[in-house]
């Protein structure tokens, strides 16, 4: 079957058939960069979070969103783990202390 025949089939025109594909394979080759510049940034900085990471990528050139910032360090396995809260001594029961004054 032929390419005009099946983007007939699925409502597509052949010319955006193929520039579809560009800018799949365009988008695959900027995310590489993208992520190989914030390993690089994370060499430097290991804890530096999306939004920070999405400010020093543009200032080096690389404006991205940072959902789309978000969805790449997901899918390459780079995002930073949150730190678990180790503030369990904050609501034991406290001894209140006697005030020096009161006596007085």
């Amino acid at each position: 079957m032929s390419l005009s025949r099946l983007c007939g089939l699925f409502g597509f025109t052949r010319q955006g058939y193929w520039k579809g594909l560009r800018s799949r394979y365009a988008a695959e080759i900027d995310a590489a960069a993208l992520l190989n510049e914030v390993s690089l940034i994370r060499g430097e900085m290991p804890r530096c979070g999306c939004r920070k990471l999405q400010v020093l990528l543009a200032e080096s050139g690389h404006v991205i969103g940072r959902d789309r910032l978000f969805s790449l360090l997901r899918e390459g396995g780079m995002l930073v783990r949150r730190r678990r809260c180790r503030q369990g001594h904050r609501h034991a029961p406290q001894r209140g202390c006697h005030s020096l004054a009161q006596g007085w």
